[in-house]
C-alpha cells in the first residue's frame, strides 16, 4: 500500500535536505521555488496558542539557520504532485 503523498513529501524532504522537524513543519509553498529547485528556510513550525485561531510564526533560534536549500529533481517532481493534490482538495 502506498502512503499518502503528504507523508511521502515530508519524509523525502527530511531525508534528502537535512531540514529539521520545525523547519519542515513551518515550510510554506511561498518558500519553495520549483523552477530554481530551492527552498528558503526562514521560519520554523508555527505555534498554535491554546485552542484559539492565533498562529505565531517563529524565526529560527540561530540567524545562520536561515538558508537556501537545494532540491533534487525527484523532490521537485514529488512537490509538484503534492501541489496538484492539495489544489484538488
Amino acid at each position: 500500500m502506498e502512503e499518502p503523498i503528504k507523508y511521502r513529501v515530508l519524509v523525502t524532504l527530511a531525508l534528502f535536505t537535512g531540514l529539521r522537524r520545525g523547519e519542515l513543519l513551518g515550510l510554506e509553498w511561498n518558500a519553495i521555488d520549483l523552477n530554481f529547485r530551492t527552498t528558503c528556510c526562514h521560519k520554523t513550525e508555527p505555534i498554535h496558542i491554546r485552542s484559539e485561531t492565533v498562529i505565531v510564526d517563529k524565526d529560527p533560534k540561530i540567524e545562520n539557520s536561515k538558508r537556501l536549500v537545494a532540491l533534487s529533481s525527484s523532490i521537485v517532481t514529488l512537490d509538484k504532485e503534492y501541489k496538484v493534490e492539495q489544489n484538488r482538495e
